[in-house]
């Protein structure tokens, strides 16, 4: 389970750069990799808030309320892979009473 653990954290990690990255590029402020550590903290503070307001409308409207973004499909990504943490941990998946079930980001953004 550790390594399972493992994994799912470093997807987690990963997702969380690509969303980074993309956020970076939509406000015009470059690439993460070559930021100034308080740019970097506030694109992160960013990232979290626009990750919380996904997750308050994704519970309130349910997922197919999200706009088919590239980042949005990427947030549902990583919301997923945290589920998954989760379950892996024993712990209740907070997605788990969005309509009826667990959010699957497969339904809701189809790959294009």
């Amino acid at each position: 389970m550790d390594e399972q653990l493992g994994e799912l954290r470093r997807r987690l990690d990963q997702k969380t750069t690509e969303i980074e990255s993309v956020v970076a590029a939509e406000q015009g402020i470059g690439s993460i990799e070559n930021m100034d550590p308080s740019d970097y903290e506030r694109l992160q503070e960013d990232v979290e808030e626009l990750l919380g307001r996904w997750e308050e409308t994704a519970q309130e409207e349910g997922p197919g309320g999200m706009d088919d973004t590239p980042l949005n499909r990427f947030i549902a990504e990583r919301f997923e892979i945290e589920q998954m943490i989760l379950a892996t941990r024993g712990e209740q998946p907070e997605g788990a009473d969005v309509e009826g079930g667990e959010i699957d980001d497969r339904e809701t953004f189809p790959e294009s």
